[in-house]
Order: structure tokens, then C-alpha cells, then sequence
């Protein structure tokens, strides 16, 4: 599952809303709270969005992943590559510059 992709406050309400956090009697043994509980998380993990690989274990495309942003996140990687190589201000300047466009574009 791709936890990232669902808000925590979704999975706060989803979770209050449709699990009985209480366990089934008083006394029971580890054993059975361990199985109740794993139960619970796998309730609430039914809500998260699946992340899928193909068979060179690539990622696919995901509908919040588009090409301008993968264009922008190559781009960043380049000019931080180019600074590694020749860490001059300026590679640094127009490095720092994409990364800002990237994370600003991301978020």
C-alpha cells in the first residue's frame, strides 16, 4: 500500500468511524489481541491506494505522477549531477533553483 498517498486525517476519521477499537472480551491472551489488532490495520489499510510495479519493477504511471513533473524532477537531478561534477556558485545557484521548482510543483 501507498501509505503517503492518503491524508492522515482520512485515515483518522475512516479508522473511528468504521473500527471497534475495544477487543472482544477481557481476558484474552496476547496472542488473540496481537490477531485482533492486525485484523483492525488490515481494515483500515483497505482504504489506501495500491502502488503497482511492472516486471522490471518500474513503477507505472500513477495518476499524480505526469510527464511535466517527471521533466521537472529529471531536470533537478541533472543540474545537481552538473553542481557534483563542477561545484561552481552559478551550478549551484541554477541547481538550488530547480530543486525549488520541483519541490514548489510537487507539493
Amino acid at each position: 500500500p501507498a501509505w503517503s498517498k492518503v491524508s492522515q486525517d482520512d485515515i483518522l476519521n475512516y479508522s473511528l468511524k468504521n473500527v471497534d477499537w475495544n477487543y472482544s472480551c477481557e481476558e484474552i491472551s496476547s496472542d488473540m489481541m496481537y490477531s485482533e489488532l492486525m485484523g483492525k490495520l488490515n481494515c483500515i489499510s483497505d482504504i489506501v491506494p495500491l502502488s503497482r510495479f511492472d516486471s522490471n519493477n518500474r513503477t507505472l504511471n500513477l495518476p499524480w505522477s505526469y510527464s511535466r513533473l517527471k521533466r521537472m524532477r529529471k531536470n533537478k537531478d541533472s543540474a545537481w549531477n552538473d553542481f557534483s561534477q563542477s561545484p561552481t556558485r552559478e551550478n549551484y545557484s541554477y541547481a538550488f533553483m530547480k530543486d525549488k521548482l520541483y519541490s514548489d510543483e510537487e507539493f
